[in-house]
């Protein structure tokens, strides 16, 4: 069994900059409780004016899927806007989704602003509108500097009920990457640090090693400096009181995976507790592993 401090939920909250739009947008976001009841955007107006908006649901079968054209629910909402001031526009879809990802599209007939995130959660992607249709944006490579550009960020967004892809079992589903799946636990920003996770072994077991890896943002072309590497965690194991003892500690981290050897002990749980992040309010950790022999590589 696997617990954690607390969980952040899929989505971006209030926007960080907004863009200009009168071409279909298109997106695709992970679903976890099999509804999607409502999706809401932040519009404003280029001017005072009125936008009549089409927001539609389509099935998905990855975060890469921007061709399946079933869709699953559609609503149209004209908005009036005063100039300049945005509005959170909800769009009622009660819809069911029958698989771990869907796409939605939005149309408007009138430039208008949309609200966008500079950083997008694991396993969001934005699609392209090109020759009437959308494909998957993976950006471009700069032949000048000799690497793959990829525009970070995506449109912000809010849904209803809330979708929870990064729970705390995914440190222990064998993926410390992510693949079809995000597979990392998050912790809820607006909780903030420090935020612990904790492996149950279900009874009193030997262990001397344990192996962490963490998020350092392998899609950035600054990875040492990743805003969601962690930086300072402590391992601790509860004492016959129950109160939680550090048995290893450490700060200034800069490696993705990390391996602790210690004297055997025994105890029936393993805590990870993160107090600090290089950039952001939430601990994120691919995967945990336990063993009761010391690894001969250490790090």
């Amino acid at each position: 069994m696997v617990k954690a401090s607390s969980v952040m939920s899929l989505k971006t909250g209030v926007p960080d900059s907004y863009k200009l739009f009168l071409n279909p947008i298109s997106q695709i976001v992970h679903v976890t409780c099999g509804r999607l009841d409502a999706i809401t955007l932040y519009i404003k107006p280029k001017s005072a004016c009125a936008a009549t908006l089409r927001l539609a649901v389509y099935q998905a079968a990855d975060n890469a899927d921007y061709g399946n054209e079933k869709l699953l629910a559609e609503e149209t909402s004209t908005i009036a806007f005063e100039q300049g001031k945005e509005k959170m526009v909800t769009f009622k879809l009660n819809a069911d989704i029958p698989s771990l990802y869907a796409r939605f599209t939005l149309e408007t007939d009138t430039e208008v602003y949309i609200g966008y995130s500079l950083r997008e959660p694991p396993g969001v992607t934005r699609g392209i509108f090109e020759d009437g249709s959308f494909i998957y944006d993976r950006g471009h490579h700069d032949e000048d500097e000799a690497m793959w550009v990829y525009e970070r960020g995506c449109y912000s967004f809010n849904l209803t009920p809330a979708s929870c892809p990064f729970a705390p079992q995914m440190v222990v589903n064998g993926v410390s990457r992510y693949y079809r799946e995000p597979n990392l636990w998050i912790s809820d920003p607006e909780s903030g640090l420090p935020a612990w996770i904790e492996l149950d072994l279900g009874r009193e077991q030997t262990v001397a090693c344990v192996h962490l890896t963490f998020d350092s943002d392998l899609d950035s072309p600054h990875i040492y400096h990743a805003d969601t590497l962690v930086k300072d965690y402590r391992i601790q194991v509860p004492g016959p009181d129950g109160e939680y003892a550090d048995i290893i500690r450490e700060g200034d981290n800069r490696q993705r995976k990390r391996i602790h050897n210690f004297d055997p002990l025994r105890t029936n749980k393993v805590r990870i507790l993160v107090t600090a992040v290089y950039g952001c309010e939430s601990a994120h950790v691919y995967e945990i592993r336990v063993y009761a022999k010391r690894d001969n590589i250490g790090m």
